[in-house]
């Protein structure tokens, strides 16, 4: 998941914050999501919401198709 600081304001992008752990605001976008191993992961920069993890999986659902109708 790519974070970059400003979006596009795409329904594939979240825009993430202060309130998720990050000092400044950033944008995930879920259009292009990578597996990574556990091993790859070296310190973690924020922990979302629940609110930011519900728009997230509302992202992911619509970035593959799976978003209801």
């Amino acid at each position: 998941m790519q974070m970059p600081s400003d979006g596009a304001g795409m329904s594939t992008e979240v825009v993430l914050g202060p309130n998720d752990g990050l000092r400044v605001q950033s944008v995930a976008t879920v259009d292009n999501v990578q597996s990574v191993s556990r091993d790859q992961l070296i310190r973690r920069v924020g922990r979302t919401t629940v609110t930011s993890m519900a728009a997230i999986c509302q992202a992911v659902a619509i970035a593959t198709g799976c978003a209801p109708r």
